[in-house]
């Protein structure tokens, strides 16, 4: 069977993209992210990150770098919020899971946890082909519950850029 089979089948794994139509990928790490996955404190599981992508919708990318940072929730402190993503199950059957995928999200501040991809200066009229970015994690991100993870940029403010992020995870019962 292929890796990730049998968690497929069994209705563990979970995918939630931003709109095709893109978002600004971010200009600082900060309190506000494009791409965020959060795990409510009760969910039951942890969110083991398998892997995320980033696709170039349209205008000029600034130079930067795209990074992981971890959220950690604590007593007192505001669960992330935002724009909910819509989720999809592996199997194609109905349910949405626990993860909360959201973009334009509040976020508590970050701990960087790891590089993601550099930005380039993309535009439309670059000589460049189509390309996707994909970050193969295979669980090395856990999302315990309460926490929640982020994908944001710090690069130059481009011309109007914006991008898709997409992130698949399996949720493990705790």
């Amino acid at each position: 069977h292929a890796p990730f089979y049998e968690a497929a089948k069994r209705g563990n794994i979970f995918s939630g993209m931003t709109a095709i139509t893109g978002v600004a990928p971010g200009t600082a790490a900060g309190t506000t992210a494009a791409f965020a996955l959060y795990n409510p404190a009760a969910s039951g599981v942890d969110l083991v990150i398998l892997f995320a992508g980033l696709v170039y919708v349209s205008g000029t990318i600034g130079v930067g770098s795209v990074n992981w940072y971890y959220h950690t929730q604590t007593n007192g402190s505001v669960a992330i919020t935002g724009t909910a993503i819509s989720v999809q199950r592996a199997n194609g059957q109905a349910s949405a899971g626990k993860g909360l995928p959201f973009t334009t999200a509040t976020v508590v501040a970050g701990l960087l946890a790891r590089p993601f991809c550099s930005l380039a200066p993309w535009l439309a009229t670059s000589v460049l082909a189509p390309y996707q970015v994909l970050d193969k994690v295979d669980g090395a991100i856990v999302v315990a519950q309460g926490h929640g993870v982020t994908l944001q940029a710090t690069a130059g403010a481009g011309t109007a850029p914006l991008v898709a992020y997409g992130c698949t995870w399996e949720e493990v019962p705790v």
